[in-house]
């Protein structure tokens, strides 16, 4: 009853406010406007129009809350002049399902949204973003792009293990495709299908290093794949890089002292000899193989003497040894690949070896003694140079007046042993001369006994060796005597000639003496040797073309040669020093003659005189087989004499 009376009551009330607007009311609440028909309500002082379900309303600046509404019905293509509201949860137009529209500067968040049904070939203008997780540009399967200065890192491509594949397809045209197999060896293979394998087993060149040439190597092994090379260690070599691909070498020239005999060595370039205790012999290593190698050799102290010393046959200046005689003395020599050459001295003149025949002179010859007019004997000594077609000119005098004597050649000094006067007296004594001036010769020693016959004379780099002969009594003697260059003292035996002979003439070699032709009983061809650095007996050399005596021996660096002899022969034989062989016909002299004396250059022969009165000089080169040539005359024409040369 209380809630009908509450509603009766403001039921009343209603109706009353709608009268005095001019509506009427129904029992239900419902009012009808009297005037146009319309309905409306009025709630708790509400006043709003009610539209039908039929009916339409036009709605102006009016805002439709669809928290909790929903509008249907709506027709496809019916104007909705302003969607930017009323849509929840949208702002900004609304598209519908078949409309179209342009999206300018606009951002798909594609979080949790999928873009489906977009034509191939639709232009997506700056694709570098709203793509999920991709930075940068987008291509397309099928598209290219060239990748500059990039890094593949994880996730990505896995360059270093690559799995075993066994008959891989061939790629596409104009590409290849790199593939490892189970040898574990890679492989690639081209669009034909041809397949090259690369790396270690093939697929390029396999290449190794090695040495060339004669000389210590750069290239140590090869390990592995590994080549290694030697360092070069400074100390022995200093280098400094001037750049990247060149090295700049400076040798260091090695420097030692040596106070016992030594052997030169390659590192070596100055070496300081120290014989203030003992002698000293420098030895030098073989001139073939290093021409150009130069050695500095220097006495600091020369209280025993010190020996420089060619390696075997070859040669220092054509001699086989040189003595450097004073404190300070250095000689500079070096090598033109067969023979050692002196290229420098300084300080006081050292002494090459002074070996007569086999160190020719450069500058003069020189002829001694003899006889002239048959009966006359002369102590004349005749010096004439080499270089030029001049008469000789009065050099000096010997001790005495000597015939048929031996003759021998320091680098200094020329040397006179035995012989005889002009009653037939023999001579023990040794008379020398300096080749640089003109004075009276000094008496050097003696032979160990008095000899005459024209012995043989051969000289070493350090002595003087007097062959054959025949005594006081006239009986020929087959002993070799020898003495120094450097101190005056009486000879010492150093063997025998195998042949018994007087009248021979003598040849050296670096290091032997040669006893040629001469008289037994009749003239013999026999050619002797003995070696200097011992005492042994002479051995059988071979035999000359022609047997003759009173003959003229003359010597290169290698060969020997004898020129002249009885009777009146001008024949000039050469035979090798290397090898025993018979010698053969080298020429003929300008004048034919015996009784004749010879002296040596380095690269002629001379003879000088002769029996009759003969003056003339004539030489022939050791090169070639010619007719010997005038060289010029003796100051007296005489035979008999002896020869030697500066």
């Amino acid at each position: 009853m209380a809630l009908k009376a509450l509603r009766d009551f403001v039921g009343r009330i209603f109706n009353k406010e709608a009268s005095a607007k001019g509506y009427s009311a129904d029992q239900e609440g419902l009012i009808y406007n009297n005037n146009d028909a319309e309905m409306r309500t009025q709630i708790a002082g509400a006043d709003r129009e009610i539209v039908t379900d039929s009916g339409t309303q036009t709605l102006t600046n009016k805002t439709i809350d669809a928290d909790n509404s929903t509008i249907t019905n709506l027709a496809h293509g019916a104007e909705v002049d302003d969607p930017s509201t009323g849509v929840h949860g949208v702002t900004g137009s609304v598209v519908g399902t078949t409309d179209a529209q342009t999206l300018t500067n606009k951002t798909i968040d594609a979080d949790n949204s999928t873009i489906t049904n977009l034509a191939h070939g639709a232009e997506v203008d700056n694709p570098s973003s709203g793509v999920h997780g991709v930075a940068g540009s987008v291509v397309g399967t099928t598209d290219t792009q060239t990748l500059s200065a990039k890094t593949l890192t994880e996730p990505g491509i896995d360059v270093a293990v690559m799995s075993h594949e066994t008959t891989p397809a061939n790629p596409a045209a104009g590409f290849v495709k790199l593939y490892a197999k189970s040898d574990d060896n890679i492989y690639v293979k081209d669009s034909g299908g041809t397949e090259t394998q690369i790396g270690a087993a093939g697929g390029g060149e396999t290449n190794t290093a090695s040495n060339q040439g004669a000389g210590d190597g750069l290239f140590k092994t090869k390990t592995g794949v590994d080549l290694e090379f030697k360092s070069v260690t400074e100390g022995v070599n200093f280098y400094s890089a001037s750049n990247t691909n060149d090295l700049k070498f400076s040798v260091l020239e090695e420097v030692v002292t040596k106070t016992n005999d030594y052997t030169a060595t390659a590192a070596d370039t100055t070496i300081l000899v120290d014989a203030s205790s003992n002698t000293v012999d420098i030895d030098l290593p073989t001139a073939v193989g290093i021409k150009g190698k130069i050695y500095y050799i220097k006495a600091i102290d020369t209280s025993f003497t010190v020996t420089v010393d060619a390696n075997g046959t070859e040669t220092i200046d054509e001699s086989e040894t040189f003595t450097l005689d004073n404190d300070d003395d250095c000689t500079g020599i070096q090598s033109d690949g067969t023979n050692w050459r002196i290229i420098s001295e300084s300080g006081a003149a050292s002494t090459p070896a002074a070996p007569g025949n086999v160190f020719p002179g450069t500058t003069n010859g020189f002829t001694s003694g003899g006889i002239h007019s048959g009966t006359t004997v002369e102590d004349v000594v005749d010096k004439f140079a080499f270089s030029s077609n001049t008469t000789a000119a009065d050099h000096g005098d010997l001790s005495a007046i000597k015939v048929d004597c031996a003759g021998q050649s320091s680098s200094t000094q020329g040397f006179v042993s035995g012989g005889q006067n002009n009653v037939g007296t023999a001579y023990d004594v040794i008379d020398k001369f300096d080749f640089s001036s003109n004075t009276t010769a000094s008496d050097h020693g003696d032979l160990q006994q008095a000899k005459k016959g024209s012995p043989a004379g051969c000289s070493s780099g350090t002595d003087g060796f007097t062959a054959g002969g025949n005594d006081s009594g006239a009986t020929k003697v087959n002993e070799i005597d020898k003495f120094s260059f450097a101190s005056n003292t009486t000879a010492a035996d150093h063997g025998d000639l195998n042949a018994t002979v007087d009248y021979s003439a003598g040849q050296s070699s670096p290091t032997q003496g040669f006893s040629s032709g001469g008289n037994s009983t009749t003239a013999v061809n026999t050619i002797d040797k003995f070696d200097f650095s011992s005492n042994t007996t002479a051995t059988d050399h071979g035999d000359l073309s022609v047997a003759r005596i009173t003959l003229a021996g003359q010597s290169s660096s290698t060969d020997g040669f004898c020129s002249g002899g009885s009777v009146s022969n001008d024949t000039i034989d050469k035979f090798s020093f290397a090898s025993n062989t018979t010698a053969a016909d080298h020429g003929n002299l300008s004048v034919g003659r015996d009784w004749v004396c010879g002296q040596s250059e380095t690269t002629k022969g001379f003879t000088s005189g002769g029996n009759a009165n003969n003056d003339v000089i004539d030489f022939f080169a050791y090169s070639s087989n010619t007719t010997a040539t005038d060289h010029g005359n003796l100051s007296v024409g005489r035979g008999r004499s002896v020869g030697s040369q500066e």
